[in-house]
Parts: structure tokens; sequence; C-alpha cells
């Protein structure tokens, strides 16, 4: 009943359009295909592809090998991975400064391999049995010290405050998967951390990449929009692993996000060799589920001039048509630009209802990938084809479950609008007034 009302209230909105055979290159958009995609990034020889991990690692090779093969062009000069560097924690040192002295620890005392390398000073030592708000939750500024034995889940916690580095006497058999830095003091080295200790801490930087977005782009033809840009993205990373569910540790992430992924590798192999306007960048993003980490280096690093970044289209979990019903697809924020109707016209051309979801789309804006660019002036969205489905983050998402009929049908919807806003001379816009449109005017 209610699928009915909705389709009735959208077809009030958008108007109807002819549905065409999809042309030749659409059609090169196969479920065979995306289905061997995903099943190699959703394996579990990837083991749910954490940032940082050996199976990103393969995912991201796996993904440059293919965009090459694709004949794009490198995005980050004249390569197509770039990220941060892995700490090189056999140099790692701290220095504890205490009303009794100097402390000095080696490489020798760091528990676990930091997610980047460092370079802090004056760091404040406080008790984890410190408020939250004295641990700068959200910033680099403090060390919190834990004496005495702590379990796994405790020193997740104390992780979640985000401080610059941890501490602790007693850790843990297993540890948790930590973004900062685990040291290791002794009881009598502990007692010595009383008020005004401070802490410098210094991991200098390896020379290989803890985790890499990949990047290339198709160059436009058109002598001015040529320097404008549409950007296809998705996130290739997941959880990785975690406890058991019926003997299986392993988060596959095969519809968050290897079918994004995927589907964004068969809308490059769809235009690769089409007159395009404007360039069109194929980007996908590490560490999405670690807090955009990979989107949020990229528009700090951007190599293509943010200016230029006419419109995002961000793929995210558009394999199972769970709740949403097949041939289906919706737009987060669409009330925030004209995004949304421009891509719900011409998909509509291909049998794809492209429309706003009561609930999740406004909720979900945030939630992706789409945001950091959005917080930069950059018309960005994410487009999904289902719902956070009951396997959601469990390793129930596995290859076997997604709808690869529907997911090339919704695809091709996708290709044909990104196609036809590459060569429409207008770009999309932010609603006039908003903070958006603000952000925007200011790139």
């Amino acid at each position: 009943m209610k699928t009915v009302l909705f389709a009735f209230v959208l077809a009030a909105i958008i108007p109807a359009q002819d549905v065409v055979a999809p042309a030749a290159h659409l059609q090169r958009i196969t479920a065979e295909a995306l289905k061997a995609d995903v099943h190699f990034l959703a394996s579990d020889e990837l083991e749910g592809r954490a940032t940082p991990s050996p199976g990103l690692d393969k995912a991201a090779a796996f993904l440059a090998e293919r965009h090459e093969k694709l004949g794009l062009k490198p995005l980050f000069g004249n390569a197509r991975l770039e990220g941060p560097m892995r700490p090189d924690t056999s140099a790692a040192s701290a220095r504890l400064t205490h009303a009794g002295g100097v402390l000095a620890l080696g490489a020798e005392r760091f528990l676990n391999t930091a997610s980047q390398p460092l370079q802090l000073k004056q760091l404040a030592v406080l008790p984890a049995e410190a408020p939250d708000n004295a641990s700068s939750e959200g910033s680099t500024a403090s060390v919190l010290l834990h004496a005495g034995p702590i379990t796994r889940d405790a020193l997740a916690r104390l992780a979640r405050r985000r401080p610059a580095a941890i501490l602790v006497t007693e850790p843990p058999a297993e540890l948790p998967r930590l973004r900062m830095p685990l040291l290791r003091l002794t009881p009598e080295e502990a007692a010595q951390c009383t008020a005004g200790t401070h802490m410098e801490l210094t991991i200098p930087e390896g020379k290989e990449r803890f985790a890499s977005n990949v990047g290339s782009f198709l160059p436009g033809s058109d002598p001015v929009l040529k320097d404008s840009a549409l950007l296809v993205t998705a996130h290739y990373d997941h959880i990785g692993t975690g406890p058991p569910v019926d003997g299986d540790r392993i988060r596959n992430g095969a519809d968050d996000d290897a079918s994004g992924t995927s589907a964004a590798l068969a809308v490059a192999f769809a235009l690769k060799d089409r007159p395009l306007k404007r360039s069109v960048l194929f980007v996908h993003f590490y560490g999405e589920e670690s807090g955009f980490l990979g989107s949020r280096r990229f528009v700090e690093h951007p190599p293509w001039p943010l200016k230029n970044m006419d419109a995002m289209f961000n793929l995210e979990m558009v394999g199972r048509p769970d709740d949403i019903g097949k041939d289906c697809a919706w737009v987060t924020g669409w009330t925030l630009s004209d995004f949304g109707a421009r891509v719900a016209a011409v998909s509509a051309t291909q049998g794809i209802r492209c429309y706003e979801h009561p609930r999740l789309s406004k909720m979900l804006f945030g939630g992706s990938d789409n945001f950091p660019f959005a917080e930069k002036g950059v018309v960005a969205h994410s487009i999904s084809a289902g719902s956070l489905h009951k396997q959601y983050h469990q390793p129930g998402d596995e290859a076997s479950t997604l709808d690869y009929e529907n997911m090339a049908r919704v695809v091709r919807g996708i290709a044909a609008a990104v196609e036809a806003m590459a060569n429409d001379a207008v770009a999309p816009a932010f609603k006039p007034g908003t903070n958006w449109a603000e952000a925007a005017a200011r790139r």
C-alpha cells in the first residue's frame, strides 16, 4: 500500500519519461561483470578490508590495475594510488616529563602500529578515569594513562575518547584495532605520572603507504568544460573482522560497499570511450568506515581544483533492493540541490525510478564520503539502491546476497545520468540561501 501511494506521489513530482533500450555502451554494464568484481572484493581472502589491512592493500592494487586496463588517466600526478604513509614504529620514541625528571621510551614500548606518522609535543598525560571533557575529545591534546589490568573492551572505550595516545601497564592479550599509539609503562613509571606530566611523541614516516585512495579520470573533450569535473566515487573499505556470528568473523561488506565500488568500475567501463565534455574522476576511498579518512584527505589535498568539481555521484550500497523494490534508487540530501531531480529525469529513461527516500535521504546525507565534499561546497550526494538491511556490518553481508540483475539495471541508469550531466553546459547547484550554497560560493 505504501509503495503504491509513494509511486503515485513521485509521478506527480517528476514528469514521466519514455523508457528507451539501453545504448550499446550502457549494455556493457552486466550482472556477470558486477558479480565477478563484488565476489573478489567481498571475498574472505580480503578479510573485510579494514583500514589499514593487507586485505585493503589487495583491494587497492586490484582497483588500480582495473583503472589501468580501462585506459583511465592517473589522477595523482603519474600515479593512481595516494594516501598517508605507514608510520615507522621501529624508530618511534616518546619522552615523559614529570616532577621527578624525564623518562625516555623507545620503540619497544609501542604495542601497536599507529595509523599515521606523528610529531607531537607537550601532550598532557591524564588518568583514564578523568572526565571525558578533560581528554580534549576530538583533538590530539592529551594522552590517557590506565594503570593496572585493562580489558579489550575497556581499552576500546578509552580509544573512543580520541586521545593522541594511550599508556597502559597491563594490556589485554588481544588488542582492539586502535587509531592511536598504545604504549606500555611499568607500574613504577606510571606512578610517577602525576598531575602536570607531559609527553612528547615522535613516530617517523615510513616508506610504504598504510592506505590509499585509488583515482583515475577520463579527460573531457570540450575546450572549456574539460577543466571542470564530475566525480563518480565509492568507498572500498569495510570494517574487517569482529566477534563470530555462527562461526564467521569476517565482515565481508558485499553491499557495503563492494557493490558501490564495482558499480563505479562499471560506469567507467561504459563511458571510457564516450566523447564527454566534462572530465570525469573515478575515485575509490579508504577509511570511510573510520570517519571518512580517505575522502577528507582528498578534499584537503585535492588533485583537481575543488572549485572545478561540479558534482559528485557517490555510490553507496546499490546491491540489495530489499525494502525499496526493484529498479529504484534514492539520493541523499534530495532537497538541498537540483542534483537528485536531474539524475531522476535521466535514469527514468532507463526504467529506473530515482527519488527522495522519505526517511533515509535526509538522515544519511552526512553518512558517507559525499559529506566532506559538500562541506567544501561541491554538489555531492550519495545514491543507494536499498536500505540498512539486517546484514549491515554483519558477516551475513556476503556476495551471494546481492541481486546482480537489478544492480546492473540501476547502474545503467546512473551511468546514463553521469553521461548526461558531463555533457550539460549547466552544472548542478545547491539551493540558494543554504549553508551549502554559501560554501560553494567560497570555493
